[in-house]
């Protein structure tokens, strides 16, 4: 499912996975949104931290990504390249 998500920028990190002996990174933001008690993360492909700030609005499409957890259910939201391009122009 795609959707799009708009808060405003409270974290910004860099997540480091190897699989199959290949490291991929990831910058992963976290943003909160008006009257939601949860934050929203958002990963984006790549090291991309330097297009982002801390506290200032964004607007992000992408596939939703959901799991189960003990607590409940996770989520996420994956930005894939193309939409990132897209948004550079």
């Amino acid at each position: 499912m795609v959707v799009t998500v708009e808060g405003v920028v409270t974290s910004i990190g860099i997540k480091r996975t190897i699989r199959d002996n290949v490291e991929k990174i990831s910058t992963e933001l976290l943003l909160a949104q008006a009257n939601q008690k949860e934050q929203v993360t958002i990963r984006l492909n790549g090291d991309v931290t330097s297009a982002y700030k801390l506290f200032t609005p964004e607007l992000f499409t992408g596939r939703l990504m959901t799991w189960t957890t003990r607590n409940g259910v996770g989520s996420m939201i994956m930005v894939e390249d193309e939409q990132l391009q897209d948004a550079a122009s």
